[in-house]
């Protein structure tokens, strides 16, 4: 009776099944008639067959109220018994989602941009979720954030996906990889990562976990691009030196042609440099500023391309702070002279 108990709340209703055979042999039992006398039976040929139908014992002939009576005890029993059914939940596959979201998404080597058409492509796939699907949305840039941990629910995902945004980072998968691992764990089988990225991710083959399948969605077509790989100042303590104002470029392989590089200070042109692009991918200039007050230094690309987040730079032109030097000496020793010739 024990493994009765698996499938219904109350096993001992099943001895209400004991009324269907004592059905059966109230039928069986011979009906109780007042013995009476008659001069002929000749017309009672009918009223025989039933008695002798009804004799204890008799084979029983098809009788529709008793299998009416039968199957209603039989769904009485069920009842009593209170059959239940231990279903789980299907398990489905857990979805992790990496979506960049670094400056080079903003391209627009496909319409409107690649950030945009990445957006798309991850909102089909959690409309497409199925029954017990779950997902876990993160987006990286240089740090890793985690938009929505697992989850069925396909509103929090698609809202969470919305206020997602381009940022002005380069790209680092380290981070995501790690909250990654951590999530998955042993549960390898049931698992897939989806990476929507424009492929500006060095070595990123080497941080999947191996056991756990991935698609990798690339967005864009590597249209042609020059940006601003480094600004940086040189401020000179001496007040009439010149300032320095360090600039590295760097181009895609089709990018090619003339080039004008434009420096600004707090709005106004102050210098430019031309050149021809060769067959190197990087260009260094070294603008030389006749000295300045603070302000804003600001250096453009004069060109258009797929990219404009890296076509411009800006560093804050500071005067450097005033040092004070106290020398504690017997005398104007040698050191003293030193620093006496310091500006």
């Amino acid at each position: 009776m024990s493994w009765l108990g698996n499938f219904f709340l109350s096993p001992l209703g099943i001895l209400f099944g004991l009324s269907l055979p004592a059905l059966v042999l109230l039928y069986l039992l011979k009906l109780k008639r007042k013995k009476q006398e008659v001069s002929s039976v000749l017309l009672w040929r009918q009223t025989l067959e039933d008695y002798t139908a009804n004799s204890p014992f008799q084979k029983l002939r098809t009788n529709p109220l008793m299998l009416l009576q039968l199957l209603l005890l039989a769904l009485l029993t069920l009842a009593m018994m209170r059959p239940t059914l231990n279903l789980q939940a299907l398990r489905g596959i857990d979805n992790y989602v990496l979506l960049d979201q670094s400056a080079s998404m903003a391209a627009t080597d496909v319409s409107p941009n690649r950030f945009a058409v990445a957006k798309e492509k991850v909102e089909e796939l959690i409309r497409g979720m199925g029954s017990g699907d779950r997902m876990m949305l993160l987006a990286f840039g240089q740090h890793t954030t985690l938009v929505v941990p697992r989850t069925e629910d396909k509103g929090e995902l698609l809202s969470a996906l919305d206020r997602i945004e381009v940022e002005h980072t380069g790209t680092d998968l380290s981070e995501a990889m790690t909250l990654l691992k951590a999530s998955i764990g042993e549960n390898t089988e049931r698992s897939k990562i989806y990476l929507f990225s424009d492929g500006a991710i060095s070595k990123s083959e080497e941080l999947f976990p191996p056991a756990v399948e991935t698609v990798y969605e690339k967005i864009g077509e590597g249209g042609s691009n020059v940006g601003i790989a480094r600004f940086s100042i040189t401020r000179p303590p001496s007040e009439d030196a010149d300032i320095q104002a360090f600039v590295d470029l760097i181009r895609t392989p089709d990018h090619s042609g003339p080039e004008t590089l434009t420096l600004d200070w707090n709005g106004q042109t102050i210098d430019a440099h031309l050149f021809e692009w060769g067959e190197e991918e990087t260009h260094s200039h070294v603008f030389q500023i006749p000295p300045l007050e603070d302000g804003l230094l600001t250096v453009s690309i004069d060109r258009e391309d797929d990219l404009a987040l890296d076509n411009i730079a800006t560093a804050r032109l500071e005067s450097p702070p005033l040092v004070r030097v106290r020398v504690y000496a017997n005398g104007m020793t040698p050191l003293a002279k030193a620093i006496n010739q310091l500006p």
